[in-house]
């Protein structure tokens, strides 16, 4: 989660204060491709660093990984990057904009874990809390992650899981793309593509 949100912000509050956004998308690349390109680099250097994390477990402390299940973990691994790199994308928007992004990442992403179950499991929380934690993304990332490699569930006993995360994945994807768009054409107008 906090590779998605504060890489693609930090990319691009990186590249605004260096000032080589504004050249960047001067270039005839298109912005989904440079976008794209800075999620999947933030993607793929976290998942060699779970790999790295796998291989330590097994060459080094014998962990078995037997009970996992790969299709469930591949399924929700796909809908956790769609998720929280949308999430990332907004909070670029809001760097753009604003020029201050990552405090309000900081604070996004402690209140997530703290209600998502990173800390301790969400049934300890007060109902009300509760309910509000059914509304967090990352509460149902961790629960299908979790039952998918602990026990071995298959995603058809995680539909719930999945389809929440489904439903944040067609709400955010969108609401994403709508923020970065206002975002950069109001650092255009502002002409702040390379201030920070």
């Amino acid at each position: 989660m906090g590779t998605a949100i504060g890489g693609i912000a930090g990319g691009i509050g990186s590249e605004q204060t260096r000032g080589t956004l504004e050249v960047l998308l001067g270039t005839p690349t298109r912005l989904w491709v440079l976008l794209l390109a800075v999620a999947i680099w933030n993607t793929l250097y976290a998942s060699i660093e779970v790999v790295l994390y796998f291989f330590v477990g097994a060459v080094g402390f014998d962990v078995s990984f037997s009970r996992i299940n790969w299709s469930t973990l591949a399924c929700f691994l796909a809908l956790v990057i769609i998720v929280f790199n949308s999430m990332g994308l907004i909070e670029a928007a809001w760097t753009l904009v604003f020029k201050r992004g990552t405090v309000a990442a900081w604070a996004f992403n402690g209140l997530s874990a703290l209600l998502g179950g990173v800390f301790f499991p969400v049934t300890v929380l007060p109902g009300w809390l509760q309910q509000i934690a059914e509304w967090n993304p990352l509460t149902h990332a961790i629960r299908g992650l979790q039952m998918g490699i602990y026990q071995g569930t298959a995603i058809t006993g995680l539909a719930y899981e999945a389809g929440m995360l489904g439903l944040f994945c067609v709400v955010l994807v969108p609401l994403a793309v709508f923020s970065w768009s206002w975002g950069l054409r109001h650092a255009k107008v502002e002409g702040s593509l390379c201030l920070h």
